[in-house]
């Protein structure tokens, strides 16, 4: 939500894209307590730590409501709460599915984040177009918060672990840390995207909130359709290879944009949907291989593959604004591109697809 009515939050809290740039930088940053968090998770259990994290992310988005301060503040809350929680509910898919089968359950999950952009994003924009900026982070909390109590009623409850019974994380293999440092790249990559096509959708269209609303339903389609194909498509070619599909469908997209900053209007639209399509295949199809990396240590890989990815994205989101605004959209476009080729090469030559034991 922040990155496509980036223009219309600028404008409402008389803040710059700059200075937006690098409150998203701070929120960003929060991924690296990914693995510190790790333990959290080894301690509370997964439903305990998603949950405390939900109502986290709802107290940040009340915050947000208060004006530049609130933003910087309630940003960075959320951005803790989306870590715990992302952290949480991969480990758990780790531990209750069976890696043949964890691309189509990873898919069915991430299709609640498609549908947070096919349905989301749109009533998001309507209610900055009709009532304000401050609109949509208030609608968020007022939503999240509720939403949180009763999944932690709903959810079965979990004996919380004794100090000694705790399992001590082991040091990730090196290995493993060049495939968590590629999918960074290729999230980084996606990042130049999700940072400026607001910008880019109003000064090359003329779009206000609610034309960038409507664009953004097809953009979530395709990420719907992205998560499905994960869930039927992903354990059946294998989840590196599927992670290579969607990151070389990226990667060819941008140096498109790069190419051609400006194209006609549903060429735009259509390059946009593609771009977003393969990302969304790629980085759902990663989750499932990130998890098998290190069974044995799943939980410390999955939090310093967070902390890797949240400094790819807080390093984009911190330049990004800068590099638009000095250099326009089609420089932007060549960075992304290249980041996203860096991904593909490294991947290709170094991750090979996990043998469950």
């Amino acid at each position: 939500m922040v990155f496509t009515y980036l223009p219309a939050l600028a404008r409402g809290t008389g803040l710059s894209v700059g200075v937006l740039g690098t409150i998203i930088f701070a929120r960003d940053l929060t991924g690296l307590l990914g693995p510190r968090l790790a333990g959290t998770v080894r301690k509370w259990g997964p439903w305990r730590t998603m949950t405390g994290a939900g109502a986290l992310a709802a107290i940040g988005m009340f915050l947000a409501v208060l004006g530049p301060i609130g933003i910087a503040v309630g940003l960075v809350l959320w951005g803790l709460g989306r870590t715990a929680y992302l952290l949480a509910i991969n480990s758990w898919l780790g531990e209750v599915v069976a890696y043949e089968r964890r691309g189509r359950a990873i898919g069915l999950v991430e299709l609640t984040w498609a549908g947070a952009a096919l349905v989301g994003l749109p009533i998001m924009g309507l209610l900055i177009g009709t009532f304000g900026w401050w609109a949509a982070p208030l609608a968020l909390s007022l939503v999240g918060a509720p939403a949180a109590l009763w999944a932690r009623l709903a959810g079965a409850p979990e004996a919380r672990p004794k100090a000694d019974e705790v399992p001590t994380a082991l040091p990730v293999q090196r290995t493993t840390i060049v495939a968590l440092a590629a999918i960074a790249a290729m999230t980084g990559s996606a990042q130049f995207l999700f940072f400026t096509h607001g910008l880019w959708l109003e000064a090359t269209y003329g779009f206000d909130p609610g034309d960038i609303a409507a664009a953004i339903i097809v953009v979530g389609a395709a990420e719907a359709v992205a998560s499905f194909a994960t869930s039927r498509i992903t354990d059946l070619i294998g989840k590196r290879v599927a992670v290579l599909a969607g990151s070389t469908v990226m990667a060819l997209v941008l140096g498109l944009l790069a190419v051609f900053p400006a194209p006609p209007l549903g060429w735009g639209i259509g390059m946009l949907l593609t771009a977003f399509l393969g990302f969304e295949f790629a980085i759902v199809s990663s989750i499932p291989l990130t998890t098998e990396l290190e069974p044995e240590n799943r939980s410390a890989v999955i939090g310093l593959g967070i902390g890797l990815s949240t400094v790819a994205r807080a390093l984009v989101s911190l330049a990004a604004g800068f590099v638009y605004v000095g250099w326009g959209f089609r420089f932007t476009m060549v960075l992304a591109a290249g980041l996203a080729v860096m991904s593909v090469v490294v991947i290709t030559a170094r991750v090979r697809e996990p043998v469950p034991g």
